[in-house]
């Protein structure tokens, strides 16, 4: 199944031929040999998930790798680095590979405790816990601002599955082969379907026919990554009174503009869930790019808090306008300077 693998540059490749992960589009290997790809691993689609824009999506994609300035290992942005080839074209690629644990296992107070004594710095009960999570924060959103101050890349479909969080705090985003890319102003590849969760309220424009999400679209995503971050919980998680007792689930109340901490929705839910009270412990700036976001950024997505105003509010710090460092929690886990994109 996999003989005949080979790199851009002619050079073969073996990889295990048990995948350690799959999913609907991929499967994930080792590789074996050459030994100087030790570290990474290859992606390999499915055959019939192999079409024309996928193959010139992962071409183009590898042939624009961002710039970056790695230190001690660490990648925020873990980018296709060479195509895998056979004799009937591209098949996947080679990536780095990211140790640490997906952000989703620390945005709920059950997954916590399942978690080794290095990562209790981020439970809620810890006294450091508010610190660590806004630090944790701050990395997610200075690895959006970096991604987008490239100009020509949107997530579309950011969620906690596909960041991985490591016990210092720093971040890497994944699956970033399917990014929408947008050159002078032309869509030149579509993002993928969104998560529900993670949607604005005009992604039911995309479904419809819509060019392609845009970096405000990225925006509310982040919101919603970060609010989850901060306490425990879907910012719209809660059950609502009439005329909104039938809004259920939280895709229904974001397209709703139910965010339960906004003062003319909040006689609106019948039961807010405890953890939203952490809200009421952050800082007053940052309760304020929440609201902004879920409130007057519903209905117009250009008021959104951008990546990197979540970042000079968050440690409280203006930052240059195009570079945005990645912190650790202590600072014996990261001294070196961080990667820069350019």
């Amino acid at each position: 199944m996999f003989s005949g693998l080979h790199l851009q540059d002619g050079t073969a490749i073996e990889i295990d031929a048990v995948p350690f992960a799959a999913g609907g589009e991929a499967s994930l290997h080792r590789i074996r040999k050459p030994a100087h790809l030790s570290g990474h691993l290859a992606k390999i689609y499915r055959s019939e998930r192999l079409n024309d824009e996928r193959r010139q999506r992962v071409k183009y994609l590898a042939a624009n790798r961002p710039h970056v300035e790695d230190t001690n290992g660490h990648k925020v942005l873990i980018w296709i680095e060479s195509l895998i080839l056979t004799s009937g074209g591209i098949v996947g690629f080679t990536m780095h590979e990211v140790a640490g644990l997906p952000l989703e296992r620390l945005c709920h107070s059950g997954h916590m405790k399942s978690l080794h004594a290095d990562w209790m710095k981020f439970d809620w009960s810890s006294s450091e816990w508010q610190g660590a999570r806004v630090k944790l924060c701050f990395n997610i959103a200075a690895a959006l601002h970096n991604l987008h101050s490239l100009g020509r890349y949107v997530l579309a479909d950011m969620k906690p599955e596909n960041i991985i969080v490591r016990t210092n705090g720093l971040i890497s985003l994944i699956d970033l082969d399917s990014v929408g890319v947008i050159e002078n102003g032309r869509l030149l590849f579509t993002p993928p379907v969104a998560t529900p969760d993670y949607t604005p309220p005009e992604g039911r424009d995309m479904a419809r026919g819509a060019e392609a999400a845009t970096e405000a679209w990225d925006r509310f995503s982040l919101a919603v990554i970060l609010y989850r971050v901060l306490c425990g919980i879907h910012p719209f998680t809660g059950s609502c009174l009439p005329p909104y007792e039938n809004c259920c689930s939280c895709v229904d109340k974001m397209q709703a503009g139910l965010f339960p901490h906004s003062p003319h929705v909040r006689r609106t839910y019948r039961v807010v869930p405890p953890p939203h009270g952490r809200f009421a412990q952050l800082k007053p700036a940052v309760q304020s790019l929440f609201l902004r976001c879920f409130g007057d950024g519903h209905g117009n997505p250009r008021l959104r808090p951008s990546a990197s105003e979540w970042c000079e509010v968050l440690m409280r710090r203006r930052l240059p306008s195009i570079k945005r460092r990645a912190i650790a929690l202590n600072a014996e886990d990261y001294k070196p300077t961080p990667p820069v994109y350019r």
